[in-house]
Parts: C-alpha cells; structure tokens; sequence
C-alpha cells in the first residue's frame, strides 16, 4: 500500500525544500501527497500560501490541494521579527510570476485534517513542518483524530533547552507553545521529533555542498532554492548549513536515514518566564506515570540524506532509491 501522507506547513525557504523531497517521492509513487494545509509561522498566512503553490507548481505538481489554516496562534499572537526566512518567507526574492493559486481550496485547513484523517483512518501519515495550531484545533475538534493517525512527523521543540528563537525555545513551539502541548499531551500515534539540536548539531552540511553540489543541479527546483535562499548563502547566519524541515520529511520518507531514536515522555513549558515554549524531556523517567509519547530523532545518516536532497532536485544519476511499504 502507498504511504497517504500531509504536510502541515508554514513555507518558509526549508519548507520549500522539504515539500520538493515530498513531491519527488509522490511522483515515482512512493506516496501518495494528499494535500498540503498552512499555518502561521514563518510568515503571514497568505505569504505562505503563496509559497506553497509557487513551490508545488515549480515540482509540476500543482495539482495538489492546498488548504488555509490558523493565521495565529491559540492564545498568545507572536510579532515575528527575525530576518532569517524575509518578510515573505522566501527571503524577498523576486519571481516572474505570480503563483497558481486554482488548486487552493475552500474548505478550512482544520476542518480537511479532520474530514481526511477520518476518510482514512490509520493511513495517513501527518507531516508537520510549522507551529502546531491546525493539528491542536483538529484535536479539540474530533477527540478520535488523533487515534486515527498512522504516523506523526514534526519539526520543532528540542532536547537540551537550546533555543533559536529565545534563549530556551525553538521557533515552531514558541510560536504556540499551547498547540505543541495539547498536541504533545494528545497524540496516539508513533509521534518522531526532529529537533532543533538535531539540525543544529548532528545534521550539518557544509557550504561547499550547499553551493556547488546542492546549489549547481540544472533543474527548476534548484533554480527556485537558489533563488530564495540567496540572502542566506550570502550572510551565512551559522558556521554550516543548516537544514530543519527537510529532516522530518525524509525520516516520512524513509525510516531507514534515521540511525538512532530514543522514546521518551515529553511536554511543553507553558509559563516559565524564560522557558516559555521550551519542550521538556523526560529523560530519568522521573515524571510518575507519564507513559513515554514520542520517539526523538537522535542520529540520521547523513551521506544518505544528501542523496535524498540532490534526488529531490531531479539531479541526474543520485544513486539513491526510496523504500516501499
């Protein structure tokens, strides 16, 4: 059977990327991409949007739904001012033209969550790239939704208190840290974590790669990533480059990248006055009774997951092909 898979996202730059890696593996047949739902995050709702398609239309894939989601966070609206994605996401590149918004559909994303995750019950795998607000809402609105998920993926929270957005917070559980504990405190499902300190430490590719290999594939896809990611080559904010998003899609993609899990019982800080949004491991299995509820990506293969980026790019001869269920 073909993996049914979402991807929740707030399209920014890696998000691009990702949605590349999950648009590839739909069509060699891998799975099958059943539609992309927004949310707030790395920029407005309708700049996501806007990302979205362009990315999917530049895959020759834009014939796959999108749905508007939550354009803010549950309780508390966060002012983002951090330059890393642009005002618009995709660093304030300039496109020739405007992006095919004809497969944006009506129906709220929460509501699609819903209405699809209970079409399918147990087959869809849930990919979530941005701040968790559509997923908690689709908790609170079908209290079954998360019982009937076959797998979740999500890019967010970290794992040693290590913050790249506040001093102790990752940005996809700082920007509604009550949406990442409800869905935290919700899941029913096997839950994988990639974390921050993951992308930061333990998934590093170099700049030379970035530029010269990743960056010099002659294909549509590469001509975009180049594009919106030009501010960052240029400014190199870290040492490496530094990939989030895309590290969730692949462990979706193929389980076999990932070389090291460890499950644990996790939850989400709430009111510290500097851990606002820091995700809370239970390493010591000290908090009683609390049965471990995800699975944290601690090491992928990182040669393989090269192939997987080039592969997503249309690069020619990657000598990498994906698993079937």
């Amino acid at each position: 059977m073909v993996k049914k898979m979402i991807v929740d996202c707030d399209a920014g730059m890696d998000d691009a990327s990702a949605l590349f890696l999950a648009a590839k593996a739909h069509k060699v047949g891998v799975l099958e991409l059943v539609a992309i739902t927004t949310t707030h995050g790395n920029t407005t709702l309708n700049n996501v949007v806007r990302n979205v398609a362009r990315t999917l239309t530049t895959a020759n894939l834009n014939q796959i739904p999108i749905y508007r989601g939550a354009h803010t966070s549950l309780v508390e609206p966060v002012v983002m001012d951090d330059p890393y994605h642009g005002s618009d996401g995709f660093g304030d590149s300039n496109h020739d033209e405007e992006p095919d918004l004809r497969h944006l559909q009506q129906e709220h994303a929460v509501n699609a969550l819903v209405r699809l995750v209970k079409e399918n019950p147990n087959e869809i795998t849930l990919v979530a790239l941005g701040p968790l607000t559509n997923l908690a809402l689709a908790m609170r609105l079908d209290d079954q939704f998360a019982s009937n998920l076959k797998e979740l993926y999500i890019m967010g929270g970290n794992v040693e208190g290590i913050g790249n957005i506040t001093v102790s917070a990752e940005f996809n559980f700082h920007c509604d840290p009550e949406a990442a504990f409800i869905v935290l405190q919700n899941t029913r499902c096997p839950t994988y974590i990639a974390s921050w300190e993951l992308c930061l430490h333990r998934a590093k590719l170099d700049w030379d790669w970035r530029i010269n290999t990743y960056g010099g594939v002659d294909s549509a896809q590469c001509r975009l990533m180049n594009k919106i990611e030009a501010q960052t080559i240029a400014r190199k904010y870290f040492d490496t480059y530094i990939v989030c998003d895309q590290l969730a899609v692949a462990a979706a993609i193929d389980p076999g990248y990932v070389t090291q899990k460890s499950l644990h019982y996790a939850t989400v800080e709430l009111s510290g006055n500097y851990t606002r949004g820091q995700m809370v491991v239970d390493y010591g299995k000290k908090i009683v009774g609390k049965t471990p509820n995800v699975y944290l990506i601690d090491r992928v293969d990182i040669e393989l997951f090269k192939k997987m980026m080039l592969w997503s790019l249309d690069a020619p001869s990657v000598d990498y092909t994906p698993p079937t269920e």
